[in-house]
């Protein structure tokens, strides 16, 4: 008779019919199926999108050249206008018609991305056109 017992109240609360989803439950599944079709629409952008080689545009920011001390300041503002992220970018100046060449090592740019390097020279950079160049860089 006990065995009676279990087997019909087993098949009772297999029957037994589960409350529909509350509004709630209903509003978490709705905003976890935007974030998962989000997440694959950027990622499906992110594939078609055509990539740039780096480019580098580098520009003296002549108004804000400055004598500090015995030194002069030359700020030159490095853009990467190219669609990549750019590791250990070298950028070089050196002042026309004199020995001084300084260099700085960017750890990392990214696409799009714009800094400011301050070059220091001995002589006022200001009457002479700067020489800007990219050393060496490397791709992720």
């Amino acid at each position: 008779m006990k065995d009676e017992q279990k087997t019909s109240s087993a098949k009772d609360s297999s029957s037994e019919q589960q409350p529909p989803p509350t509004l709630i439950a209903w509003s978490v599944r709705g905003i976890s199926l935007l974030f998962i079709l989000g997440m694959i629409g950027f990622f499906v952008w992110s594939a078609l999108q055509p990539r740039v080689e780096p480019i580098f545009d580098l520009e003296v920011l002549t108004d804000k050249i400055e004598q500090r001390g015995e030194q002069w300041v030359l700020p030159v503002e490095v853009t990467n206008q190219g669609s990549m992220s750019v590791h250990t970018l070298s950028v070089e100046a050196k002042l026309n018609g004199a020995e001084e060449e300084e260099s700085h090592v960017v750890p990392l740019i990214g696409p799009s991305e714009s800094l400011t390097l301050v070059f220091w020279f001995d002589e006022d950079p200001r009457g002479r056109q700067p020489l800007l160049s990219v050393g060496s860089y490397e791709l992720p």
